[in-house]
């Protein structure tokens, strides 16, 4: 079996939603498949650097994965990891 990476066609894009997108629109995001989501204002917090997960894990598997290439690119990008990292490191362990 061949693997094939996913080119990044605007219609897939549409498809999905983004984590980050999600937050940032206070859950507008979702009215791509809902249409009365364009009416929220929700107060929603990214758990991406939550005191729960294990810091220095997530920085080698953040360093491991900018190394790499493939299809997660095309979703994300390598400066979205990087941020992730810089957060990691700037952010209290108690949070």
């Amino acid at each position: 079996m061949v693997l094939r990476s996913v080119s990044p066609i605007p219609a897939r894009r549409r498809a999905l939603i983004n984590y980050e997108d999600l937050i940032a629109s206070r859950g507008r995001e979702l009215a791509k498949f809902f249409p009365a989501a364009a009416d929220l204002n929700e107060n929603l917090s990214s758990k991406n650097v939550s005191q729960y997960y294990d810091r220095a894990l997530m920085a080698d598997l953040g360093d491991r994965l900018l190394r790499r290439e493939g299809a997660i690119w095309n979703f994300y990008g390598k400066r979205d990891v990087e941020n992730l990292l810089r957060d990691l490191s700037s952010s209290s362990v108690g949070r």
